[in-house]
Formats: C-alpha cells, sequence, structure tokens
C-alpha cells in the first residue's frame, strides 16, 4: 500500500504478519508475475521458518492462479465503490494518490476476512479463531475522537484526554482503530463519534 516493489519493508512485514497469525506452515506463493509482487515473496521467504516456495504462474495464464483473480477483481470492484462513496461524502476527487487510497485498499480485504461468508457458510475470522468478529465499525475516512493512551495521558496531564483523528480500520495485531492524525498514524482502544454533519471534513483529510 505505502510503496512498490522491496524499497518499503511494510508489505513484506505485513504478508509475514498475516501468514503468522494463519497459522499456516507450508506456503507457496504464485504471484501473478508482476516484477513489483515476485519482489515481495522473495523477500518473505527468508524471513519464515517454515517452508516457503515462490512458484510464478507460466507467462500470460491468468487462469493458473483460478479464484485468486477472482478475488483480485472483486477487490478492485470494492474499491471503486468505496471511493466514490467517499468522494460523494468529501464532496471532492479522490484520486489514486490521495492518501486515504492506500488506507482503503488495506481496508477492504480486511473486511473481506472479516465478514464475507463462504462456501461453507463460515467467515475467513470464523475459520482462523473458531468465532465470528463482532466489534463495532466506523465508515471509512469518518473523523471521530480517539482515547489517548495511558503513557500519552502521564506525559501531558493537562492536554485534551483524546487526539481527532480519520478512522481508517482496525488494527490486525491488536484489533485497536487506526486513525490518522495531524501528528501522524495513531491507534486507540476506543473512539468517540462526533455529530453526524462533523463526520466529514475534506479540509481536515487533506
Amino acid at each position: 500500500c505505502r510503496g512498490h516493489g522491496i524499497s518499503d519493508s511494510y508489505q513484506r512485514e505485513a504478508v509475514t504478519r498475516l501468514l503468522s497469525r494463519l497459522g499456516w506452515h507450508k506456503v507457496v506463493f504464485r504471484p501473478d508475475g508482476g516484477e513489483a509482487l515476485m519482489q515481495v515473496a522473495d523477500k518473505v521467504k527468508p524471513k519464515r521458518s517454515e517452508p516457503t516456495i515462490v512458484h510464478p504462474p507460466p507467462e500470460e495464464s491468468p487462469q493458473s492462479i483460478g479464484s485468486a483473480e477472482g478475488v483480485h477483481k472483486q477487490t478492485f470492484g470494492k474499491l471503486r465503490t468505496h471511493r466514490s462513496d467517499l468522494e460523494r461524502k468529501l464532496g471532492e476527487p479522490v484520486g489514486p494518490k490521495h492518501k486515504l487510497v492506500s488506507w482503503l485498499v488495506r481496508h477492504i480485504p480486511w473486511c473481506r476476512n472479516k465478514f464475507q461468508i463462504g462456501k461453507d457458510g463460515r467467515t475467513a475470522h470464523m475459520r482462523i479463531y473458531g468465532k465470528e468478529y463482532t466489534h463495532g465499525l466506523l465508515q471509512f475516512g469518518e473523523i471521530c475522537i480517539g482515547k489517548k493512551k495511558a503513557k500519552e495521558l502521564n506525559a501531558a496531564k493537562l492536554d485534551s484526554r483524546g487526539i481527532k483523528g480519520v478512522w481508517v480500520g482496525r488494527s490486525d495485531d491488536n484489533n485497536e482503530h487506526i486513525l490518522l492524525t495531524p501528528v501522524g498514524v495513531k491507534t486507540a482502544r476506543t473512539v468517540t463519534r462526533l455529530p453526524e454533519p462533523d463526520q466529514f471534513d475534506r479540509h481536515f483529510v487533506a
């Protein structure tokens, strides 16, 4: 989401953590042939102690990656839908370089894993953890107030106990809310919603 290729470690770390949470042992990567995806797969491999194989599909053969291609198309379809909805709420175009787009690319598959029911009648979250995901969500791009953590409050006791930010999802590691704030990316265990007229502001998001 943050970059393209091996120059940014975010993709490698995110994929490595995902495989760890899934509890998978032997993993076979089948990138679609793109150089950036091949580089990410090659960098993830040495980070894992379990068997990890990078096996690119034959050239010009999208059928060889089967259902992954369908998921890819579905993700981009939802991305277009969510981006259009965000543009309506903000009252301005949201281009591919807008800072919310990379977070939206992350949020869409996160939602799919938590809520989309598969052919077996279960969500991916249910298959992994044995129970459904029941925690509350905000609208993507919604402005809210995140409660500061204890160490932040102790450092500045006279400051506000909350920080204003744009909600872009929940963390996979600890399920905390992820907020984009004027001082950077922050996480919060609890958030407070603003009155509806104040939930979206293109000037704050910019």
